[in-house]
This record gives structure tokens, sequence and C-alpha cells, in this order.
């Protein structure tokens, strides 16, 4: 079967996730999408709603920002979520670092179902809750394990956690965070256990795909994760980028290509390679996603640098 003949909805009436693997039906899939959006208040400032036509989600209702999109138009970041369901096939394991509130966990848990299994990771532990709330209802229990760390690149560290509950999604180690913002966005704080991904065991599976945000700490998450990069060499990454957020940007950007890593960058409809000098120069004012393997993607899994 043809992309050109799957349909909008699957025989349950849900929207067709494999619609997603060629974005010239991203038009048609939005509108279908947002037809299929439902909400429903549950009290407590907690509301259900239905993203990508599919899966049912617990988000707050004082959230003005992701949990408004996820509540109205029912998906989160097309270019990114058309990419992960290109890349993604049943039976890989997969980590999902920066949940928040699981839009990117449950499109990757579906997508590696049967076999394979989904690990959400996530500091805020009031958005693990939601995670939880929704792993119930959507009955994804045995595909996703829910980890409540904050990923860095020491182990058994504590750290303070800044967030706000106006906009969950930007919440962030306190340390990558200036004062100016911290006074302005972030009014709640906690304590927060930090860990390296090489600490952890993941059941000794080969880790396939990783998908990372969070809110500056990209960099300790990657010298944090050396070993399990080094067991994986297939291992693919699609990791939010700001150079303007990290202590050494140098560095970190010569570590990513001297350990043998392409890079390219995820645009609305295209991917556009980065070397060592396009990528120590991308703009500071706002955010990128990269994609990052050892492997040409575009042989592999796009015909070519459009998706």
């Amino acid at each position: 079967m043809t992309i050109q003949t799957i349909p909008l909805k699957t025989a349950n009436g849900l929207f067709n996730l494999n619609r997603l693997k060629n974005s010239s039906f991203r038009n048609e899939n939005i509108e279908a999408i947002r037809k299929l959006t439902q909400t429903a208040y549950q009290g407590n400032h907690v509301t259900i709603c239905r993203v990508l036509g599919r899966f049912m989600m617990f988000v707050s209702n004082l959230d003005e920002r992701h949990g408004v999109q996820l509540q109205m138009n029912g998906y989160w970041e097309m270019g990114v979520t058309e990419v992960l369901t290109k890349l993604i096939k049943p039976g890989m394991n997969v980590i999902d670092i920066g949940a928040n509130y699981g839009y990117f966990s449950f499109l990757m848990a579906e997508l590696v179902r049967p076999q394979g299994h989904l690990y959400s990771i996530e500091a805020n532990p009031f958005m693990c809750e939601f995670i939880n709330k929704s792993i119930k209802v959507n009955g994804y229990k045995k595909s996703i394990t829910v980890i409540n760390q904050a990923i860095s690149d020491q182990n058994n560290y504590l750290e303070s956690f800044s967030y706000s509950n106006n906009s969950p999604m930007n919440g962030a180690l306190t340390a990558n965070k200036s004062k100016n913002a911290l006074d302005k966005n972030f009014h709640e704080q906690l304590d927060i256990q930090t860990t390296t991904l090489d600490a952890i065991a993941f059941n000794n599976k080969t880790i396939d795909l990783i998908k990372i945000d969070i809110e500056g700490s990209e960099n300790k998450f990657w010298f944090g994760s050396q070993k399990l990069r080094n067991a994986n060499p297939k291992l693919i990454m699609v990791m939010e980028f700001n150079r303007f957020k990290y202590k050494d940007a140098d560095l970190f950007i010569d570590d990513i290509f001297s350990s043998g890593y392409n890079v390219w960058d995820i645009k609305t409809n295209c991917l556009n390679r980065l070397d060592k000098n396009a990528l120590s120069k991308t703009p500071t004012n706002k955010h990128s996603m990269l994609l990052i393997s050892k492997e040409n993607i575009l042989g592999k899994n796009f015909e070519n640098s459009r998706y």
C-alpha cells in the first residue's frame, strides 16, 4: 500500500499515524487531527484531551503554551512529529528525554509496538503524574517506562529545578536559567536527583533512537551518555540545540563531530546538512532541532533532503 492510498482514519475511527510519513499530506493531516481533537475538564485544573487524533492525554489547565496547543490543535511541532514517524520502526527501543506531558512519548511508543519499548524521562515529578495517568487510560503500561530523574553529566547529584505552572514545558535546572528569567517566569522550585544516561541500565537493551529536549542541558546529556552512544553505533538522536545556552558550546560541537556523527537541521519540510562550522554559527535567538547519526540518514530513511 502506498502512502497515497493510506486512509486518514483507521478502522476504529482514529487518525492513521502512517499518514505522517509524508509531509506533502501535512495540511490534510492537520485538518483531520484538529477535527478529532476533544477535551474534557476533569477538575483541579486538569483536562483530558485527544492528541494526534488518537491518544488521550492529561494536561494542566494552567498551562498557557504547550497545554493550550494540545487541547486546541491536537498536535505539537509537526515537522519533528513527521521525522520521528519516518525514523521509528516496530520493535525499536527508544528514549524520550524531556518528555513533558508525553506527546512524543506516546507517538514513539505506538510506533515501536508491540515488541519495542519507550523510556519516558522527565525531571518534573508533576509532569510524570500526568504521563502516568495518560498511560493508564491509553493502556500503554507494557510499552512505556517512566523515569522521574533529571539527565545530566553527573550522577546522584542534588540540583534545584525551576518551573512555572503556566508554562511547565520550559522547566529546567535552575543553573541553566538567568536570574532575570527566574524572577520573571519561574516561580516554582524543587530539588531533584540527577543521573547520567550511562547510569541507567535500560534492561541491557539496544537503544535505537533518543529524542532530547531538556532546556539547555543537552550538552550535559551528551557528556553523560558516552558509554551508551559507543555501545549503540547505529543510534539516531533528535536533539534540541541552542549554542547560547551551553557553558562551552565549542567543546560540545567539537565532540559531536570528532565522535563521527553527521548533523542535519530539521527545517519545516526538509533536512539541512550542517558541518562543524555551520553548527557553530546557528542562530542563538531560537532553538534548532537536530538530527544526529553516524549513518547517512538521507539514504536510509529519506529519499532526499525533503521529508
